[in-house]
């Protein structure tokens, strides 16, 4: 909810609706494999699935995004073969 008023403020109403919708409606494991960042009073903070960005960063290829895919599985943050099935659910949903 936080990024959907975040972004509205600072002009990216879309962005920050899509992510509310990612999170909320984006299917099983999504809410599940955030990561804890923070907790400040009442409000409670996470990074976004790394698993659905790292998909994201694979799908649009920048070369700063290919960099951080690869940061991302040195960490282990993301491991290929759970990163490739849940690849294989959601691509019958994709449109191209």
């Amino acid at each position: 909810m936080f990024s959907f008023i975040f972004s509205i403020a600072t002009n990216h109403p879309v962005i920050g609706f899509l992510a509310l919708l990612f999170y909320y409606l984006g299917g099983v494991g999504v809410r599940e494999r955030s990561i804890f960042a923070a907790r400040e009073g009442r409000l409670t903070f996470y990074h976004y699935d790394p698993y659905m960005q790292a998909l994201a960063k694979i799908e649009r290829a920048h070369n700063r995004d290919l960099v951080d895919v690869g940061a991302m599985l040195e960490r282990g943050l993301v491991d290929r073969a759970t990163a490739l099935r849940l690849f294989e659910e959601i691509e019958p949903e994709l449109y191209r």
